[in-house]
């Protein structure tokens, strides 16, 4: 992971980051998540490291980063199925 802490957004007055790992032709400075993401995102990134035994490709990474978007209760549903299919 590449984080930046870009500042607070003048809108919503929320923190934001920027992962630079993300970057792309669309997107060339990398995705921008704000912090309830980051929060989400950061242990998300962690476990599934752990699981897997590697860093992500960029198509795990643009995964996860996607995934960290959503309900908690619906990444801890898609970490349950990564631990057990890694037997843990």
């Amino acid at each position: 992971m590449d984080l930046q802490y870009i500042g607070v957004n003048s809108r919503s007055g929320r923190k934001e980051w920027i992962e630079r790992e993300l970057a792309r032709p669309y997107r060339p400075d990398g995705m921008v998540m704000e912090e309830w993401q980051m929060e989400r995102y950061v242990p998300f990134m962690a476990t599934v490291q752990d699981c897997i035994g590697r860093y992500p490709t960029k198509e795990e990474h643009d995964t996860i980063a996607w995934l960290s978007g959503l309900d908690p209760s619906t990444i801890d549903s898609i970490l349950s199925i990564i631990k057990a299919a890694k037997g843990g």
